[in-house]
């Protein structure tokens, strides 16, 4: 695949383990787990799904031991377990024979002999394996074809393809959204975030009136004054140093400096 391909699938997962992340915070009814969130991660990766008993298993064979498998269970606690199936499904769904056995009844109280890992690690394991995966190597061209894709989407006032080649372009440079307390209703803005209340450069977009700007300022994000500036940039009331179409190949020079450091 593209870079633009591989960055594109990198965001999907990174919503979807946030969209996961997000359901793991307890509630009055205990954690619920964003099962169909988790559950489409899981299907991109290595795991391979198998119900046993009343549970959801995703199962990956360990390559260095034949007898043993890294075992997700998907469930409020997200365990990741290294052990055999049927040691599993006893500890989490044992039958009454099976709780009889004083040896079994240590084992379904303390896991922790074979759990890897749990809940959010769990699921930042699976989004780190994933990501590793994508072969997001930068080259100028593909670079600039993503630039290219934006520089007609913004010619052709189309503001979905704008908002797509700019987040991908942020993503290349690390480059985050801007706060939402400085953030003007009508714009989308990217940039650097350095040390605390600092934000720039930065990229700003405003759809309605089709105005791209960059700006490889360093602003203040307490001061009032940033806010009014980000303001005048949106409505055109305020000039930035690169405007229109020549925030493309700014934004590529910039990219391909990073990844060359």
């Amino acid at each position: 695949m593209s870079l633009k391909e591989n960055l594109i699938k990198k965001r999907e997962i990174e919503k979807l383990a946030l969209r996961v992340l997000a359901s793991l915070k307890p509630t009055d009814t205990g954690v619920k787990v964003n099962r169909q969130a988790m559950r489409q991660l899981l299907s991109w990766s290595q795991y391979q799904r198998r119900d046993e008993r009343d549970l959801e298993l995703w199962i990956k064979p360990d390559e260095k031991d034949s007898e043993k498998f890294y075992i997700i269970v998907l469930d409020g606690e997200l365990k990741c377990y290294h052990t055999t199936i049927q040691d599993v499904a006893m500890r989490k769904s044992p039958t009454v024979k099976e709780m009889v056995s004083i040896r079994n009844a240590i084992k379904i109280l303390n896991d922790k002999d074979v759990v890897v890992t749990r809940s959010s690690e769990t699921l930042q394991a699976l989004k780190n394996d994933l990501i590793s995966k994508l072969d997001l190597r930068v080259t100028r061209k593909e670079v600039e074809q993503i630039a290219e894709d934006g520089r007609q989407a913004l010619e052709n006032r189309y503001p979905d393809g704008v908002i797509e080649a700019l987040e991908l372009l942020a993503d290349l440079l690390a480059w985050k959204p801007a706060p939402d307390s400085i953030t003007p209703d009508h714009c989308r803005i990217w940039g650097k975030t350095g040390r605390p209340d600092s934000f720039g450069p930065f990229v700003l977009y405003a759809p309605a009136k089709g105005r791209l700007v960059l700006s490889e300022k360093s602003l203040i994000v307490k001061d009032p004054e940033t806010a009014r500036l980000l303001e005048g940039l949106g409505n055109g009331k305020e000039n930035a140093a690169t405007e229109g179409q020549k925030v493309w190949p700014k934004l590529c020079d910039l990219i391909m400096a990073r990844h060359r450091d």
